[in-house]
C-alpha cells in the first residue's frame, strides 16, 4: 500500500506596506517568516471564521507584529493567506453580548 504524504502549499501573506510576500501551507497550519527578518519561522493554525482572537494570532517575539490565518470556509479549515494585523485583537469583542 502507498502512502500519500500532504504536500506544502504557497498561501498569499499580506502585510502592511509591502508587496504579497509567500507563506507555506500544509492541513490547518501555515509558516512564514516575519518581514522585520527575523530568523525564526513563525507557525500557526488556522484561526475562527469570525475573525482572529487573542489565542488565534501569532506575535513574533523580535518586532511584535501580530499575524492571523485565515481560514478557507470553516474555523480551523484549510488556511487561505496570513496577514499582518494592526495590533492583538481586543479581548472584549469575542465576548457575546448579554
Amino acid at each position: 500500500m502507498t502512502t500519500t504524504l500532504p504536500k506544502p502549499r504557497l498561501i498569499p501573506l499580506r502585510v502592511m506596506n509591502r508587496q504579497p510576500l509567500r507563506a507555506s501551507a500544509m492541513g490547518g497550519c501555515a509558516t512564514w517568516h516575519c518581514v522585520c527578518g527575523n530568523p525564526v519561522t513563525l507557525q500557526g493554525r488556522s484561526g475562527p471564521a469570525s475573525g482572529p482572537t487573542r489565542d488565534s494570532v501569532v506575535v513574533c517575539e523580535r518586532c511584535q507584529r501580530v499575524y492571523f490565518v485565515i481560514p478557507m470556509d470553516r474555523s480551523h479549515g484549510p488556511p487561505v493567506e496570513v496577514v499582518e494585523l494592526f495590533g492583538l485583537p481586543d479581548p472584549s469583542a469575542n465576548l457575546a453580548a448579554p
